[in-house]
């Protein structure tokens, strides 16, 4: 019989941490587009502490977030995220 893989209890414990599903993404991306529109300007890595993700994350929720809402960068305000109201 084979020998079942050890799972680490730190392995477990980071799964737990992780956002279930498709809802967190979501909350997290409409947290992004909140702070967005109430003109903070916030950076990337500000974001991912708020959202309590990578920047990475970040940047891909951006981009989900960049097709229903034009998002553009404004070099005056030296912060990537400014919405484009049309």
């Amino acid at each position: 019989m084979p020998k079942k893989p050890s799972i680490k209890k730190e392995a477990l414990n980071k799964r737990k941490e992780k956002p279930q599903g498709i809802g967190e993404k979501v909350i997290n991306i409409l947290k992004i587009l909140n702070l967005i529109e109430q003109d903070r300007h916030p950076t990337v890595k500000e974001l991912a502490q708020i959202c309590e993700v990578s920047e990475r994350s970040i940047y891909r929720y951006l981009y989900i977030l960049n097709q229903v809402v034009p998002i553009v960068y404004d070099p005056k305000l030296d912060t990537p995220l400014k919405p484009l109201m049309l």
